[in-house]
């Protein structure tokens, strides 16, 4: 094994592994308004590891690259409260503008008048009716601290339509187009989530702003109200624009695994013997079906980081490759297959007698009939959904039944294959703590 060898990260990829360029390069440009144009919010959807987060690292790439507009990544997760996350968006808005500008006066203007209508935010949050943004313990408190006397004084600058319009006027004076990105949004807690989408609401129609979104639409739907369709019909009408990310086919996916594994391999300095390489397309094959997405496969590379290695001479690597993928994805198989390994590799229907033996006679069961062998490890298999059963039964298969192309003299402790009970075992003890 080579020392240049690690763990994959999980961050968002900076190669175009699934040409998704072409598509980040056309949506940039779109984004950036001409001056005048009513405020912007265009959602990238996708569910959780689809490549979000990959996609809008290209975008943003492509956007850097007009010295005019403005671009501003804003994380809430770096808000440590809910209380002041739109007042926390808002002064990062015009901090960048106020950084970012070279306008002299019309950038300051546009900056002070942001916090003015931020300022003007956080008073209405301490008065009955305006809690939409929601208080705090700490919000609480102050708000019980303050007097009567107090919110007078504010009454007479409490025109928040006067405060946003001063702000549009600023925006369009300074006549430079202003993209928000906001990256998962859909890992925020539910509370959080309305309160940004609320946030945006309050300044998405600020002129020449775009906001770009990254979110699950089912999460934030959910979040948004307790009928997730009723939910969906309020994104609708926040999102002008929303651009599913297409699932990836299983062809581009299956390369992406290949790629992976075979990278590992040469990092790891392992060269398949010819009774794996036999079983290993078959075994990345598995791999991908058992992956939902690009985070599945870099998490079952980065498991096979350590088992390859440790398990190198001992176990059939197709058959590490697809095991540590069926555990990855269904990890409570892994405690079944340890703690009824029999049910997988010798337990067998004869009526209605069960073997219950320990030490399994192969030549008896290679020779036994399928049609009187019942799979005992069926029970252990997810049954909430049936396409999660199949793939797991589907892979249980290619590691514990015979391969008819195996011939009469199969034997799986000659090809290191699991399906026999001391190669499980080695498996097993190679690969837990």
């Amino acid at each position: 094994m080579t020392s240049h060898s690690s763990f994959l990260h999980d961050q968002p990829a900076t190669d175009d592994a699934f040409g998704r360029e072409p598509f980040a390069k056309s949506l940039a440009r779109s984004l950036v308004l001409p001056n005048n144009s009513p405020g912007l919010v265009v959602g990238i959807e996708g569910e959780w590891g689809s490549g979000k987060s990959t996609l809008i690292g290209f975008i943003t790439k492509h956007l850097r690259e007009n010295q005019k507009a403005i671009v501003i990544d804003f994380n809430p997760w770096m808000v440590s409260t809910t209380g002041v996350l739109v007042e926390a968006l808002i002064g990062q808005i015009a901090a960048s503008i106020n950084k970012n500008t070279n306008e002299g006066q019309n950038g300051i203007d546009v900056s002070q008048k942001l916090l003015n209508y931020a300022s003007l935010l956080i008073s209405l949050k301490y008065i009955p009716g305006f809690s939409w943004i929601g208080l705090t313990a700490e919000d609480a408190i102050n708000a019980g601290q303050k007097t009567l006397d107090d919110i007078k004084k504010l009454l007479p600058n409490l025109d928040l339509a006067q405060k946003k319009n001063e702000v549009i006027k600023a925006l369009q004076e300074l006549k430079r187009p202003i993209i928000v990105i906001v990256d998962d949004l859909d890992r925020l807690p539910a509370e959080e989530i309305r309160i940004m989408i609320q946030a945006i609401k309050a300044v998405a129609d600020f002129p020449q702003i775009t906001y770009l979104l990254a979110y699950d639409p089912n999460i934030i739907a959910r979040a948004l109200a307790e009928n997730e369709k009723s939910g969906l019909s309020y994104l609708e009408k926040i999102v002008q624009v929303a651009y599913p990310l297409p699932p990836l086919s299983k062809r581009q996916l299956k390369r992406f695994a290949d790629g992976k594994i075979q990278d590992l391999l040469k990092q790891l300095n392992i060269t398949l013997r010819a009774y794996e390489k036999d079983r290993y397309e078959e075994a990345i094959v598995l791999m991908t079906q058992l992956s939902r997405h690009p985070r599945d496969v870099i998490r079952i590379t980065n498991r096979l980081y350590l088992s390859l290695p440790a398990t190198q001479g001992e176990v059939n690597a197709a058959d590490v490759i697809a095991f540590e993928a069926l555990t990855q994805r269904f990890p409570a198989l892994r405690k079944a297959i340890h703690e009824h390994s029999a049910d997988f590799t010798g337990h067998l229907y004869r009526g209605n007698i069960i073997s219950e033996q320990d030490a399994f006679d192969w030549g008896i069961f290679l020779g036994s009939r399928k049609d009187e062998a019942e799979h005992t490890w069926l029970k252990h298999l997810p049954k909430d959904d049936e396409h999660d059963l199949q793939i797991a039964n589907k892979t249980c298969l290619f590691l514990f039944e015979k391969d008819e192309k195996d011939g009469d003299d199969y034997n799986p402790e000659n090809r290191l294959r699991i399906a026999d009970p001391n190669r499980l075992a080695r498996l097993l003890s190679l690969t837990s703590i």
